[in-house]
Order: C-alpha cells, then sequence, then structure tokens
C-alpha cells in the first residue's frame, strides 16, 4: 500500500477517518492524500447573488483550511502527504480523485458534517458502490 485518499468534511467520523489515516500511513510507510470537497450549488440564495458569493467564497476557504489543518497534523506525525479542497459532487470528485492518484484505498467516514443516517444517497454508499478501490468506512 502506497498511497492513500482520506475524504475530510469537519464532522467527528471524518476526523477519526484521519486519524486512522495516519496510522495505516505509518504502517505502510505510505502517503496521505487529504481531498475535502464541497459544492457551491449547495450554497446559492435565490434572493440575493451578493449572499450567494459569499456563501461560496466561504465554503472554498473553509474546505482549504480543513485541508491544510490536516496535512500539518499529518506533517507533525512524519507523514508524506498532500491535499487539496475540491468543488462538486463529493461521491463523485473522491472517486475522480483516488482514481487519478492511483490509490490503493479510500479511507472515509461513517456520516458527514450533517449527521445524517440514510441507508441510500449518502456519500459514502455512492463512493463504496462507484469505485474499484477499497474503502475503509470509519465510524
Amino acid at each position: 500500500m502506497k498511497t492513500i485518499v482520506v475524504a475530510i468534511d469537519g464532522s467527528e467520523h471524518s476526523r477519526r477517518a484521519l486519524n486512522q489515516a495516519a496510522e495505516i500511513a505509518k504502517a505502510f510507510n505510505a502517503k496521505v492524500h487529504v481531498i475535502s470537497v464541497y459544492d457551491v450549488s449547495k450554497s446559492k440564495n435565490l434572493f440575493n447573488a451578493e449572499k450567494t458569493i459569499d456563501n461560496q467564497a466561504e465554503m472554498t476557504s473553509d474546505a482549504v483550511a480543513l485541508v491544510q489543518r490536516s496535512r500539518r497534523f499529518l506533517t507533525d506525525e512524519g507523514i508524506d502527504n498532500d491535499g487539496m479542497a475540491l468543488e462538486g459532487s463529493a461521491s463523485e470528485r473522491i472517486v475522480e480523485y483516488a482514481d487519478e492518484h492511483n490509490a490503493d484505498m479510500i479511507i472515509m467516514g461513517q456520516r458527514g458534517v450533517t449527521g445524517l443516517r440514510r441507508l441510500m444517497g449518502s456519500v459514502t454508499s455512492k463512493v463504496l458502490n462507484s469505485t474499484e478501490v477499497s474503502v475503509l468506512v470509519v465510524q
């Protein structure tokens, strides 16, 4: 195992996923790619275009900051890492990124920031059903 992609969103589950990625990376001397995906289409305010722009800028800024904090943690742990904030559909972008970087494993939390637990339609479920890459789901 050489390449791990860990998807983070600021939730407690994604924090645990990052910690698990760090442990596995240390054991295999693997590189960890940290990604955070934000969807600006969910920030639209039909009555106020200026508010939409502010929301989009905030989403981008939050995702970038989250990736930077996570990368600092990995660097402090002595783990080779890379990362980026990506815009778009979370499940699609996670799978695309993993494919583009020849990931051996995707690690992600069971639930995201909304805390919703759905049997169908969750980002985790979509990733599990859309990739050939091994996926570790952290509770």
